[in-house]
């Protein structure tokens, strides 16, 4: 009740605009007080597709969604930060726990949980991992796709050739991708499975790539 007093009174602020992380209950409980609704990416609510039709018939709304960068799956974490995301069709993904040791970050049995680490730190070095490395690739993952859809707009005209492979390409992608945690669940038994399955095999993801290359490629 405290926060939803709190947001709906920062709203009477002309030009401000509110952020929180959450889950659809919160979305539900604050309704127009948030601006920004990054959402948990752990409950059969998070329906990508619902969600942004929600925000688009609100104006000033933004679906955003955030997830824990420190799992040690990469080959989940690369999926999510790159054609999972671009299939949710979010504004903006967020990520948390990049440097958040319980004692030792090395020791993940001397504190009450493990440790929640991205990165490590030793003697004021950063010390990359492997979910960090997979969380670039995805970034890079979702470059190419918003750069072949960009490209499609752009030369819908003057290159309607490469724009219709391109935009078939893309079509194409989104097909193979989860709409939503209950295609994680009917596929793996479980919807948290997202952040330890990945949708794909890893030689998917370089396929993909390369298909989109080639897409580009056509625009020269």
């Amino acid at each position: 009740e405290r926060v939803v007093k709190i947001y709906n009174e920062l709203k009477s602020v002309p030009g401000l605009r509110t952020y929180s992380t959450v889950s659809q209950n919160d979305v539900n409980a604050i309704g127009n007080g948030l601006d920004v609704r990054c959402y948990t990416v752990n409950y059969d609510t998070f329906q990508p597709d619902r969600i942004l039709a929600e925000c688009a018939a609100l104006p000033g709304k933004e679906f955003w969604w955030y997830s824990n960068g420190a799992r040690e799956y990469p080959d989940a974490v690369r999926f999510k930060a790159g054609f999972f995301h671009y299939r949710t069709g979010a504004r903006g993904q967020f990520y948390w726990a990049y440097l958040n040791p319980c004692g030792d970050m090395f020791n993940d049995f001397d504190g009450r949980s493990s440790d929640h680490v991205t990165v490590f730190m030793q003697d004021g070095q950063i010390i990359s991992t492997l979910q960090w490395e997979a969380i670039r690739e995805g970034i890079d993952d979702y470059r190419y796709l918003r750069l072949l859809e960009e490209l499609c707009q752009k030369y819908a005209a003057d290159l309607p050739e490469a724009a219709a492979a391109g935009r078939q390409l893309l079509a194409e992608i989104h097909s193979k991708l989860p709409a939503g945690l209950t295609d994680y669940k009917e596929r793996f038994g479980d919807v948290l499975d997202i952040h330890e399955k990945s949708w794909w095999a890893p030689e998917e993801f370089d396929l993909e790539r390369r298909r989109l290359a080639e897409a580009i490629m056509r625009f020269k």
